[in-house]
């Protein structure tokens, strides 16, 4: 299991399995959204249709692990 030193913190992206079994601090995005998203907005310009939101920012949250720890406030 990593653990921070308290001079730098790690943070990873994706919060796969093995993030979860290292202890890594990640980015959790949902992958079946976003390909749910992407195959409508494809779809619907392989149609001709024009879409009413091009890009479209998808929801994030950070999963606190082993790999960061608060930073002393001095």
């Amino acid at each position: 299991m990593a653990c921070a030193t308290g001079d730098a913190s790690v943070i990873g992206f994706d919060d796969d399995i093995s993030a979860a079994v290292a202890g890594l601090t990640t980015v959790h995005q949902n992958p079946v959204q976003i390909g749910r998203e992407t195959a409508h907005k494809a779809l619907a310009l392989m149609n001709g249709q024009t879409l009413d939101e091009p890009v479209h920012t998808m929801p994030t949250s950070l999963v606190l692990r082993s790999t960061t720890e608060r930073v002393a406030v001095h």
